[in-house]
């Protein structure tokens, strides 16, 4: 699991440095009054990101072992 965390972490850290987030980020920072609001911007996309990955990683892996399961399932079937 923390192999899992990490990489997630590290992959969605990567992912807000995309040119769009990065554009965006430019845009707020010369709108807003206080400094403290970007963060809130960073961390938004940053957790977005981690809970997004861990969902659709979650939801493969759970379809995935099913598919698997199924399989599984007719194979014995076949052979008995």
């Amino acid at each position: 699991m923390g192999i899992l965390l990490g990489t997630t972490l590290t992959a969605s850290f990567f992912d807000s440095l995309n040119p769009s987030a990065i554009a965006q980020q430019m845009l707020l920072q010369a709108m807003t009054k206080k400094k403290r609001h970007i963060w809130f911007f960073i961390l938004g996309i940053g957790t977005a990101n981690l809970l997004l990955g861990l969902a659709i990683y979650y939801g493969i892996a759970s379809w995935v072992s099913r598919l698997l399961a199924r399989l599984t399932e007719e194979y014995i079937r076949h052979i008995a």
